[in-house]
């Protein structure tokens, strides 16, 4: 009586690999495995090589080399905005893609909230910082201006003061009938007498014009004046008369050169004539360059600005 074979263990382990029989017989073709991923087609090219991927040394299955295929790159969806349409069907929607495009490139350059009401507010601050500097500068230029117009006021109120005119009557005629203007006169009076009918210098020179004796006996003999003496010097009068003559005098000798008329008046008709003669005082001998003695020149400066005073003040219809 044979003996029944042994039931199946269950606990052994399953066989995993066929034979080489069944393995060869097995059609080459592995059949399809529903998970598998599936073939990309020739339009995306060819797919990656394979990994090698390795069992573990630990593993209880036998080691074997299995080759698991690399899985291709994503793809990377097209953007909407640079959408390119292929044809006429889809004009409406890349029309759509670009104005939305638009609105996105519009909505990032949007200005700011308030920007515009900002900007006026900016715009009217400046404008008043402009109107108030005209305003500042318009008061301060007033302010200069009546300053200027006080002080120069103030000056000519002085001016007017330190060249005082008296005896105009007789300054205007006397220089009227000797050719001379009335400015002259009253400047030679000022700076000889200030208008003191009764002066008298250290040298003995007498009257408003400061005459000196001998001079004044020759002009009285010049013009046949009767009854001349020295105390009628100090006659207002009869000083302006022989003044102005003398004056007269002295403008037919010197060209009317009122530099060389006052310098002769001065300090003498033959200094004036040598100081001509002297190259370093003339170099032409007309033009009086140089005055040599200090006090004639001083006098000369102070008689020029009387004369602009005295036209300025009193006189300044005549020149017209």
């Amino acid at each position: 009586m044979q003996r029944p074979p042994d039931p199946p263990d269950p606990g052994a382990p399953q066989r995993k690999y066929r034979s080489h029989a069944r393995r060869a017989a097995a059609p080459t073709d592995p059949p399809a495995d529903p998970s598998a991923e599936p073939s990309l087609p020739e339009s995306q090219g060819k797919p990656p090589p394979p990994r090698l991927v390795r069992s573990g040394a630990s593993s209880t299955v036998r080691r074997v080399d299995i080759l698991i295929p690399r899985p291709p790159p994503p793809l990377k969806a097209p953007r909407p905005d640079v959408v390119k349409p292929d044809d006429a069907h889809s004009t409406e929607e890349a029309g759509v893609v670009r104005h939305s495009r638009i609105q996105r490139e519009e909505k990032e350059f949007e200005l700011p909230k308030g920007f515009w009401i900002s900007l006026l507010i900016g715009a009217l601050c400046l404008a008043a910082v402009i109107t108030l500097v005209t305003l500042v500068k318009g008061w301060v230029g007033d302010y200069r201006g009546e300053q200027e117009e006080r002080a120069r006021a103030e000056a000519e109120l002085v001016e007017r003061a330190n060249h005082p005119l008296r005896y105009r009557d007789l300054i205007e005629q006397y220089a009227g009938e000797n050719n001379l203007n009335p400015a002259l006169v009253a400047a030679v009076i000022l700076c000889e007498s200030s208008f003191d009918p009764d002066a008298r210098s250290h040298l003995n020179a007498r009257g408003l014009m400061q005459i000196m004796p001998d001079t004044a006996q020759w002009i009285a003999d010049a013009t046949g004046e009767p009854d001349f003496s020295q105390e009628r010097l100090y006659e207002a009068e009869l000083s302006i008369r022989m003044g102005a003559w003398y004056l007269n005098y002295l403008a037919k000798l010197f060209d009317y050169d009122v530099r060389k008329m006052v310098c002769g008046y001065h300090a003498g008709q033959g200094n004036v004539a040598a100081w001509l003669r002297n190259p370093e005082y003339s170099p032409d001998g007309i033009t009086l360059k140089v005055i040599p003695e200090a006090d004639t020149a001083g006098y000369e400066a102070r008689v020029q600005r009387a004369i602009l005073a005295y036209q300025k003040y009193h006189f300044a219809e005549d020149a017209q």
